[in-house]
């Protein structure tokens, strides 16, 4: 391992981290190498030049199985605590944003909210929105849940880097057509967002 810089090789490329990231998921496990590549989503050329290069760098372990290397994570090393860390914190990003979203729609009179688009089907960029649609029994209703949503964009924005895109529809504009189509489009991968309608506010 490198002693000065050593983050520059160990996260080099996007095909570095997505391998490190399968060792780490199966750290339990050892992997040939096609399997880490099936994993990490890459050719098994490319993720095998990487794993020679982590291996160099310690943070991968080979061990010989017949003609065949089997790989694993190797939790000795001085750099995987931390970016066990990481690849944690990775996997809650959903569920944290959820909290935060049903935190900013606390004490609203909103009957439901979804998260809905590319965020829940894992499909986002870097750049996605954070699309939400919250239902609300009156105009203004709806009012009181903007002009919230207008303050709490800028906070979102500072802790995802995501731009929030709520749509914000009564129960009346849902049952009446604007909505209805678009509710049944979104609803099968839509992930719920926690509102205030649990407490008994609303029907």
């Amino acid at each position: 391992m490198k002693f000065e810089d050593s983050l520059d090789e160990l996260l080099a490329s996007p095909s570095h981290v997505r391998v490190l990231r399968a060792l780490f998921t199966h750290a339990t496990s050892r992997l040939t190498g096609r399997e880490v590549a099936r994993r990490a989503g890459g050719s098994t050329a490319q993720v095998a030049r990487v794993l020679t290069k982590l291996q160099d760098q310690g943070l991968a372990r080979a061990e010989t199985a017949g003609r065949s290397y089997l790989w694993g994570w190797n939790p000795d090393h001085i750099w995987a605590p931390a970016l066990a860390r990481l690849f944690e914190r990775e996997g809650t990003l959903r569920e944290e944003l959820l909290v935060d979203l049903a935190e900013l729609l606390e004490g609203l009179p909103a009957n439901r909210a979804l998260l809905y688009g590319s965020i829940p089907k894992r499909a986002e960029r870097a750049d996605s929105d954070v699309d939400l649609f919250i239902e609300t029994d009156s105009p203004d209703a709806s009012e009181r849940v903007r002009e919230r949503l207008a303050v709490g964009r800028e906070l979102l924005w500072r802790k995802y880097g995501n731009p929030l895109s709520p749509l914000v529809l009564t129960t009346h504009e849902v049952r009446t057509g604007r909505g209805r189509g678009f509710l049944r489009s979104i609803e099968r991968s839509a992930l719920p967002v926690p509102t205030g309608a649990a407490d008994g506010a609303h029907p």
